[in-house]
């Protein structure tokens, strides 16, 4: 008697009995997780060996099974392995687009469920002479000796689902079967770094490399995890080495300009983004983070004219229009900035960074409590936008809460330890609660990052002679 997997979510039970009552009577034996899995046994292993013993297996679709962790498995692991799948829609719900390429059966209506051609595709199943699904038909033709293919397939429609630890053990699988093989190890890497597991990512990426040393997918699947964990540098050496492999690469040239720019290397990032926008002058992103770099290194004119371009390729762009008037704030366009900042709004009400603008102007116009307002509106939108903790603790400095304004100016350090004026602004409120030792090494930290910044020598100096007096 040959065998029928069922699969389905145990909300959808009570139509599962019909089902596999039907089966049954029609000569059919049924394997179902919940009847044939005995205490302690490994669910994954006990479910492998019934699929690969059934001839078919029906899964019972609707939105909780499509949710299921252990359906989508069993489906996955059926075709996979070459198993005939056959979806039984119970409930209205997308397929995932590999079932809509089998022939589904629609089971929604109670009135007109098509049984009978449910008990013909089992038949077919079930004797060689069947005619075989398109779909199906070169894995279910060499199962016995495309092991290592049935496994990559099961492991890739496993991760297309966000299915990474059955992804991860398929992986494995077929590394067992094939150990020298540098794509595997690749698809394993990318399933750890789906589980955050980042240091065992990079081990499976470096072995892909040592096995393909031109595996350039490989080179730049190390950036993800490196970047994860806060180790920046060796992400900035992955992207010289991918260069190095292919110059060309658009997409590797903003990546490595975007390190460049974490690690606050703004003039080497300002050159790799020009060199990207050389390859591809119509990367409006790129536009802007060019932009962004030149507002940094205080390029405002240069600046203002990169995001002006940026709009030119793409006027809905609301981070071009905050870009562009941050640069007209700092020209001391005050009313084009507001305007600019208005017009990114309009765009996107959510964008954290045209509130924060805004508050920049309102502390220009020495209007305290609107430029507080205004960047506390920006965190509430990005807890991560380190600029509206600087503008917060500029704004509260003014008004003399000086505490308040120091945990702005740590929260900001937190966010971004490489702009000079977030320690500038630290020192300032620390000499005003007369922490002068503290203010003394904000300011240094200052001028570590730009040696010709001024303002923060002469703070610095100050602070030297008010601890010499206290001696």
């Amino acid at each position: 008697m040959k065998q029928v997997f069922i699969s389905y979510q145990h909300d959808d039970g009570d139509f599962a009995d019909v089902l596999i009552q039907k089966v049954k009577e029609a000569g059919f034996s049924t394997w179902i997780d919940n009847d044939q899995l005995q205490a302690g046994t490994d669910w994954r292993e006990g479910i492998d060996h019934a699929i690969k013993a059934s001839c078919a297996l029906i899964v019972i679709m609707s939105p909780a099974a499509k949710a299921s962790e252990y359906v989508t498995y069993e489906w996955a692991f059926a075709w996979g392995t070459g198993i005939k799948v056959i979806p039984v829609v119970y409930k209205q719900t997308p397929l995932h687009p590999r079932l809509e390429t089998l022939h589904y059966l629609n089971f929604i209506s109670r009135i007109t469920r098509p049984w009978e051609k449910l008990i013909e595709s089992l038949n077919e199943a079930a004797h060689p002479s069947a005619i075989i699904p398109q779909a199906q038909t070169s894995l279910a033709s060499n199962a016995s000796q495309n092991t290592l293919e049935q496994w990559l397939e099961t492991g890739d429609i496993l991760y297309e689902l966000e299915g990474y630890d059955e992804a991860l053990k398929a992986y494995e699988e077929a590394l067992q079967l094939e150990p020298n093989n540098a794509r595997i190890h690749k698809k394993k890497g990318d399933a750890l770094t789906q589980l955050k597991r980042y240091r065992d990512s990079l081990i499976s990426y470096k072995r892909a490399i040592r096995l393909q040393p031109d595996f350039i997918e490989a080179y730049l699947a190390q950036c993800e995890p490196f970047i994860k964990l806060k180790r920046n540098k060796e992400a900035l050496d992955v992207y010289v080495q991918a260069l190095r492999l292919d110059p060309n690469l658009v997409d590797t040239h903003i990546r490595k300009g975007n390190a460049l720019y974490t690690l606050g290397r703004y003039e080497e990032a300002l050159d790799v983004y020009v060199q990207a926008l050389r390859l591809d002058p119509n990367l409006v992103d790129t536009h802007i983070r060019k932009g962004n770099t030149l507002h940094i290194l205080e390029r405002y004119e240069e600046a203002l004219d990169t995001f002006e371009q940026a709009l030119r390729l793409d006027p809905s762009n609301s981070y071009a229009y905050s870009g562009r008037g941050n640069a007209l704030d700092e020209l001391e366009r005050y009313e084009e900035a507001l305007d600019a900042f208005e017009q990114a709004l309009r765009l996107d009400p959510s964008n954290s960074y045209a509130y924060s603008g805004r508050g920049n102007v309102f502390y220009s116009f020495e209007q305290n409590e609107k430029a507080l307002m205004a960047h506390e509106q920006a965190i509430g939108l990005d807890s991560n936008n380190h600029y509206a903790y600087h503008g917060k603790g500029n704004a509260l400095n003014n008004l003399e809460q000086y505490e308040e304004a120091l945990d702005s100016y740590e929260q900001a350090i937190h966010l971004n330890p490489n702009v000079r004026f977030t320690y500038y602004g630290k020192g300032s409120v620390l000499a005003h609660l007369m922490r002068y030792e503290e203010a003394l090494v904000a300011y240094e930290q200052a001028l570590r990052l730009d040696p010709d910044y001024i303002d923060a020598y002469e703070s610095k100096q100050i602070m030297l002679q008010l601890l010499n007096r206290n001696k």
